[in-house]
C-alpha cells in the first residue's frame, strides 16, 4: 500500500504529458471522451453544481491543450470544456496549442499563465473566473480571443498580446482595485470590443493597435484609464462610458483613429486629453439631457481631419494650443469656466453656438488663424448682431493685435467693410487704453479715436465740423461787418432772411477753416461782439484748427 501511494504521488508530480490514463480522475476521463467526440464537456451538467465534483487538475489541462497526453486524439472541432474548477495554477508558458479552445465558465482560483503561448486557432474564456494572477503577456492567438463576461479578480496582464482575429470582451470584469488590467502594446487584427465592461484600478491600453473598431461602449472605469499611443484603424466608441476618476483625465494622448471617435455621453469628471492625437471625426459631449462636466479638455497639437463636434458640455479648462481643425470645428452650448487656451490654433471653419467664455484675460487667442468663423445663438441662422459676439470674444481675451487684424481681414474678405472698420477701431482703442495715463495716448484717444475712428470714420469729423459751423451762424451776426463793406449791399441791410442766412453760414465757415480766407472774416468787427460771443469765437477757431487737420488725415488714410 505504501509503495502504491508513493507511485501515485510521483505520477502526480511529473511534468505535463507524462501523466498516464490510470492516474486520471473520473471527471478527466469523461472530459477526454467528450473531447475525442467533438462535444462540449460541461462538468456541471454531468457531475452537479458542487465545485469539488467538477475539479480538473491544472497539469491535466496543460497536457490536454498541448497534445501531451499519449493516445488522446482531439476532434477537429477542438477542445470545449465548461464549468470546470481548476484548483492548481495553470502554467502554459510558451506552449503551442493547435486546437480551437473553449474554457467557458471555468474557475481558476489561483490564476493562470499563458505568457508567450501560441494558440493556432481560437481561444475562449467566456464567463470564466480567474481568482489569481492572470498573465497573457506575449500571447498569440491566430483567430479570435473571447473574454465575454469573464471575471478577473487578481488583475490581468496582456502586454504585447497578438490577436489575429477579433477580441471580444463583452461584460468582462476586472475587480482588483490595485492591479487593474494592462493591455499595453496589444495587437488586434479585427475589432476589439469591451462593451459593458467593468474596470477596477488603473487600466492601460497604451499603444494598442486595432485594425478594426475599438469599443468600450457603456463600460465603467474606477481608476485612471490610459489609451495613449493607440492606433485604431476603424472607429473608437466610448459612448456612455463612465470614468469615475475626477483628478485625472481619460488619456487619449497621441491616439490615431482612422474612423469616427464617438466620445458622446461619456462621463469623465477629470476630463479627456486628446493631445497630439489624429482623428477623422470627433464627437464629444452630451447628445441629450443636461450638459456633461469635464475638468479639462486637452487638444494641444491634435489634428481633426473632418469634424470636431463639441456640444452640451461644461469645461473647466479648454486647451487647444496648435490644434488643427482641417474642416469644421463645431462648439454648441459649450461653457468654459476657468480658462481657454487656443494659441496658434488653425481652423478652417470655426462655428461657435451659444458658447460661454471664461472671465476676461483668461482666454488666449495668440496667433490663432481661421478661414471662416461665426458666432451665433442658433445653429440654423445668424442674426445681424451675432457678429458682435466675435468682437466681444476679442475684447475679453488677452490682448494681442494679431487677433483684431485676423478678424478684420476676415470681414474684409467677406466685403463687410463696416464690421472690419469697427474691429480695427476697437483693437486700436484697446491698444491705446492699455496705458491710458500717458499724455500721448490720451490725446490719441480724444482726437484720433473719438473724432475720426483712427481714420476709418472720416465722416464723423465732417459731421462734427458741420455742426459747429451751423452753431456759429447763431453767434456771428452779419450786422457786425465793417459798415463800409456792407454799405453797398442793400440786400444785406434790408435783412432778407435767406440772404442773411447764407452770409452767416459763409462767415462761420470762414472763421472755422484754418488757413483759408473767404474774405468775410477780415471784415467782421470782433471788437463789437459780446463777451459770450467772444468765448464762443475762440472755441470756434480752436475747433477748426483741430477738426480740419483730423478730417484731412482721415480722408488721406482712406485713400492710402
Amino acid at each position: 500500500m505504501l509503495l502504491a501511494v508513493l507511485l501515485l504521488s510521483l505520477l502526480a508530480g511529473l511534468p505535463a504529458g507524462t501523466a498516464q490514463a490510470q492516474g486520471q480522475s473520473p471527471q478527466e476521463t469523461w472530459v477526454l471522451q467528450q473531447v475525442a467526440a467533438g462535444l462540449t464537456a460541461d462538468l456541471q451538467e454531468k457531475f452537479g453544481s458542487e465545485e469539488k465534483a467538477r475539479v480538473l487538475r491544472g497539469r491535466f489541462l496543460e497536457a490536454l491543450l498541448t497534445d501531451a497526453l499519449p493516445g488522446i486524439k482531439v476532434h477537429s472541432r477542438g477542445i470545449s470544456i465548461k464549468n470546470a474548477v481548476i484548483p492548481d495554477y495553470v502554467d502554459l508558458r510558451s506552449g503551442e496549442v493547435r486546437h480551437a479552445v473553449e474554457l467557458n465558465a471555468c474557475v481558476f482560483p489561483h490564476g493562470c499563465n499563458f505568457n508567450y503561448s501560441h494558440f493556432k486557432k481560437s481561444l475562449s474564456l467566456d464567463q470564466s473566473r480567474i481568482g489569481g494572477w492572470a498573465s497573457f503577456n506575449g500571447l498569440k492567438v491566430d483567430s479570435d480571443f473571447s473574454l465575454n463576461e469573464a471575471r478577473f479578480q487578481g488583475g490581468m496582464y496582456a502586454e504585447g498580446t497578438n490577436i489575429v482575429g477579433k477580441l471580444s470582451a463583452r461584460g468582462v470584469r476586472f475587480t482588483h482595485k490595485d492591479l487593474g488590467a494592462n493591455f499595453s502594446n496589444l495587437q488586434v487584427g479585427s475589432d476589439a470590443d469591451f462593451p459593458n465592461a467593468q474596470f477596477q484600478g488603473n487600466i492601460f491600453f497604451s499603444r494598442v493597435a486595432v485594425k478594426g473598431n475599438f469599443s468600450i461602449f457603456n463600460a465603467s472605469f474606477s481608476g485612471t484609464a490610459f489609451f495613449d499611443g493607440a492606433r485604431i484603424s476603424g472607429d473608437l466608441n466610448t459612448i456612455n462610458a463612465k470614468f469615475a476618476q475626477s483628478k485625472e483625465p481619460v488619456y487619449l494622448t497621441n491616439v490615431q483613429v482612422g474612423g469616427h471617435a464617438y466620445l458622446s455621453n461619456m462621463t469623465a469628471p477629470g476630463g479627456v486629453s486628446m493631445a497630439m492625437g489624429h482623428f477623422l471625426d470627433v464627437f464629444l459631449g452630451s447628445t441629450s439631457g443636461p450638459p456633461l462636466a469635464y475638468q479639462q479638455v486637452v487638444l494641444d497639437y491634435a489634428v481633426v481631419d473632418r469634424l470636431l463636434d463639441l456640444r452640451n458640455v461644461e469645461i473647466g479648462k479648454l486647451q487647444a494650443k496648435k490644434f488643427q481643425g482641417k474642416d469644421l470645428v463645431w462648439l454648441d452650448n459649450v461653457r468654459i469656466k476657468d480658462e481657454a487656451q487656443l494659441q496658434s490654433g488653425n481652423f478652417q471653419t470655426l462655428l461657435l453656438i451659444k458658447v460661454a467664455w471664461p472671465p476676461k484675460n483668461t482666454i488666449w487667442l495668440d496667433e490663432m488663424t481661421y478661414q471662416a468663423i461665426s458666432a451665433r445663438d442658433q445653429a440654423a441662422e445668424e442674426s445681424p448682431q451675432d457678429w458682435l459676439k466675435l468682437l466681444n470674444l476679442l475684447q475679453i481675451s488677452r490682448f494681442n493685435t494679431q487677433n483684431y487684424s485676423q478678424l478684420e481681414s476676415y470681414f474684409q474678405r467677406r466685403g463687410e467693410k463696416d464690421k472690419a472698420d469697427e474691429v480695427f477701431i476697437q483693437g486700436k482703442r484697446r491698444e491705446v487704453l492699455e496705458k491710458w495715463w500717458r499724455p500721448t495716448n490720451l490725446a490719441t484717444f480724444v482726437f484720433w479715436d473719438l473724432l475720426a475712428g483712427y481714420g476709418r470714420k472720416p465722416s464723423r469729423t465732417l459731421w462734427i465740423s458741420l455742426a459747429i459751423v451751423m452753431l456759429g451762424m447763431l453767434f456771428f451776426d452779419h450786422r457786425n461787418f465793417d459798415p463800409s463793406f456792407v454799405g453797398g449791399w442793400k440786400w444785406l441791410l434790408n435783412g432778407d432772411p435767406s440772404k442773411t442766412t447764407a452770409i452767416r453760414f459763409f462767415l462761420s465757415l470762414d472763421e472755422f477753416l484754418p488757413g483759408v480766407d473767404l474774405g468775410l472774416a477780415r471784415l467782421w468787427q470782433i471788437s463789437q461782439i459780446s463777451f459770450g460771443t467772444l468765448l464762443y469765437y475762440h472755441f470756434h477757431k480752436i475747433a477748426g484748427w483741430i477738426l480740419i487737420p483730423v478730417a484731412l488725415a482721415a480722408v488721406y488714410t482712406q485713400f492710402k
